[in-house]
């Protein structure tokens, strides 16, 4: 972790059920700073909402669409890249976009907390070519 100050600073990728019932209280009972929050437009409303309701409201809020591609779009990471003094980031979201937010984290130099599995794929269980991208992925990071 980076020594340039004393709380730490975390982005949320996806705030949904799990991260409000598991990281939320952890990076509170830990003074861990929330840097910012990644949310799907579809939910921006609601999470918007939910900052306000738990004093968050200051919490840079980011809107992404879904990620058909697997890639993360320019508009996006120019507005993660404006997030100053990230220590870490969590991901919680469909594992099917693990990987983009994964690869972007890893080329800022950050930790990465990444819910299971590591990604995901369509027919991943009936198509041995498809699953053999879970062992690429788990290699790549």
């Amino acid at each position: 972790m980076k020594n340039h100050k004393t709380r730490l600073r975390f982005i949320i990728v996806g705030l949904g059920h799990h991260a409000k019932r598991v990281y939320l209280p952890f990076l509170k009972d830990n003074h861990i700073d929330i840097a910012g929050v990644v949310e799907i437009d579809t939910k921006i409303n609601e999470t918007r909402q939910y900052l306000i309701e738990n004093g968050l409201e200051s919490t840079p809020l980011i809107t992404s669409p879904y990620l058909k591609d697997r890639l993360l779009p320019r508009t996006l990471i120019n507005q993660l890249n404006r997030i100053k003094n990230v220590d870490a980031i969590i991901i919680s979201t469909d594992p099917q976009v693990h990987m983009p937010y994964s690869r972007w984290a890893i080329s800022r130099g950050l930790n990465i907390l990444l819910d299971k599995p590591i990604s995901t794929y369509r027919n991943v269980a009936n198509n041995g070519q498809i699953s053999q991208r879970l062992i690429e992925d788990y290699d790549e990071l």
